[in-house]
């Protein structure tokens, strides 16, 4: 006579339900865990972090750094965000890339905040932002694809930008959007 396991059956759909539970929880904690440190509103009168201009004025444009102490720098566009990432200690002596909790930057679609180092960015396009030529984000490579099947450039993830990337569109006509100020 084999001994009986019923017994068991109550205990093993436990352990499931705890794995399942367990793992359901890791996954929520892993993507809400920028939540932590969310994108800030940008004051009309802060300046960018690199140029002075005001991203207030260019909401299509903004992007931000957050830092571990919950402080922000501000940036009116995607070249000012890598330079000021690429070079740090030339534009802030508080800060090191260490202290840097998120990367917020607005898909260039619909202008919701996304994690910048996860964002799909279209490099040298057509579309030029507050100044000229720029790094545009996107939240899915699918849709920085298909801007830049309109617009012309090249789609670059996040560790793709280099000083480089930044030369490169460096001598780019300057435009600046009317901004009722």
């Amino acid at each position: 006579m084999q001994p009986s396991t019923s017994h068991l059956r109550p205990l093993i759909a436990f352990a499931i339900a705890a794995l399942l539970c367990l793992i359901t929880a890791t996954a929520h904690a892993e993507t809400s865990a920028p939540s932590a440190y969310p994108a800030q509103a940008i004051p009309a009168d802060r300046g960018c972090a690199t140029c002075g201009m005001y991203p207030a004025h260019y909401p299509q444009w903004q992007q931000q750094v957050i830092f571990k102490d919950k402080s922000m720098a501000a940036f009116d566009g995607g070249k000012c965000l890598f330079r000021f990432l690429l070079n740090m200690t030339k534009y802030d002596t508080r800060h090191t890339l260490a202290d840097v909790a998120m990367i917020w930057v607005k898909d260039f679609n619909t202008g919701a905040w996304t994690d910048g180092t996860k964002a799909f960015y279209v490099v040298g396009s057509n579309a030029m932002g507050p100044m000229g030529k720029e790094i545009i984000p996107f939240t899915t490579q699918e849709a920085a694809q298909k801007f830049q099947q309109q617009e012309g450039g090249t789609v670059e993830p996040y560790a793709n930008i280099t000083m480089d990337t930044l030369k490169s569109l460096m001598g780019g006509m300057m435009h600046m959007p009317h901004s009722g100020h």
